[in-house]
């Protein structure tokens, strides 16, 4: 019977067939205190940040038919308020300022 020799683990690649991938050589870890270096692990479950509040809140509320029914009658309001083109009875925020604080 022939001896296999013990050698020292190679290191490993990491990625995709370890083209231009980093080494990794040792790591050590240790409980209860997180390597960030690698990965958080995070896990983000919020429905907005702070750049896309407005435009999600937006596309949410326009997405029933009764909010854009509402935009549309107050444009028309506020098109005979505002020009000679018709007349309107009531002021187009009558319509619009409810929509706004929905």
């Amino acid at each position: 019977r022939e001896e296999i020799e013990r050698q020292p683990p190679k290191a490993m690649t990491m990625g995709l067939g370890g083209q231009g991938a980093p080494v990794e050589t040792e790591r050590i870890l240790v409980a209860g205190r997180p390597d960030l270096s690698k990965c958080d692990n995070s896990i983000s479950t919020s429905k907005y940040t702070l750049y896309s509040f407005l435009p999600v809140a937006i596309r949410e509320q326009f997405r029933r038919v009764a909010n854009v029914y509402f935009l549309v009658i107050g444009g028309i309001m506020a098109v005979g308020y505002y020009t000679t083109a018709y007349d309107s009875a009531i002021s187009p925020w009558t319509t619009l300022g409810p929509l706004a604080l929905v």
